[in-house]
């Protein structure tokens, strides 16, 4: 009887590890999409004075990381939808010296084919999400911060369509508000850690005028900048 516990136990933790192990795959999927589309529309913004390498080098990173993350035969949907975002991104590279007014032609399909990724990796993730609460806000805030950005960077060409936001009325407003929620959510659970909270605040404090009012102007750097800071450092809590 003994034995037949200790199995049950032994199952049931190898269990949560896989789930947990499988739901960080995913949301290192999601994260990533993200960040390779808003790393090349960066690279391409025409009004940060020349195109930055260091730009380019961040997107194809992310590429990267995804073609090693969706690498199972069984991830048909996900392993489509990467293929279309590396064919289309393949394409748009040989036309860099393209007026930038025309962009967004090749722009939008790779936009529409990160968000049939994103939601094919949300699916599983509702499925295999962590058990501890901490965790599974840490990661929906993350994630709300990439979406932010990306939103963010695509407004330097009018015509983008974010399609990972379809739907969604004022998608800037609408992530404010979540992002906001999810600050206040990790304030109950980290009570210890009000310094550390404090300062991710602070930073998005900072940035946050700027994303919100289209009458500050544009400053696709210093945002990624300080998104990044915010991330790299909310994933260290």
């Amino acid at each position: 009887m003994r034995l037949y516990f200790l199995l049950a136990v032994l199952l049931t933790l190898s269990s949560w590890a896989h789930a947990g192990s499988s739901a960080e795959r995913l949301h290192s999927i999601r994260i990533e999409s993200f960040t390779a589309c808003s790393y090349l529309i960066l690279f391409l913004n025409p009004h940060q004075g020349g195109a930055e390498p260091l730009y380019a080098e961040r997107y194809k990173a992310a590429f990267r990381k995804l073609q090693t993350l969706v690498s199972s035969e069984h991830e048909t949907v996900m392993g489509e939808a990467l293929a279309g975002m590396r064919y289309k991104t393949a394409e748009l590279e040989g036309k860099f010296d393209l007026d930038p007014m025309m962009f967004p032609t090749w722009l939008n399909p790779i936009l529409t084919a990160q968000a049939k990724l994103d939601s094919e990796a949300a699916k599983q993730y509702a499925v295999a999400h962590p058990a501890d609460a901490k965790t599974l806000l840490v990661q929906q805030l993350d994630l709300d911060l990439s979406r932010l950005l990306l939103v963010y960077q695509a407004r330097t060409f009018g015509s983008l369509n974010v399609s990972a936001m379809d739907g969604v009325e004022n998608p800037m407003q609408h992530l404010d508000n979540r992002i906001n929620q999810e600050f206040e959510g990790l304030s109950k659970l980290l009570p210890d850690q009000s310094v550390e909270r404090g300062k991710l605040r602070r930073i998005y404090g900072y940035i946050r005028p700027s994303l919100l009012d289209n009458q500050r102007g544009s400053i696709p750097n210093g945002v990624a900048y300080y998104m990044e800071q915010i991330r790299s450092e909310l994933r260290a809590l």
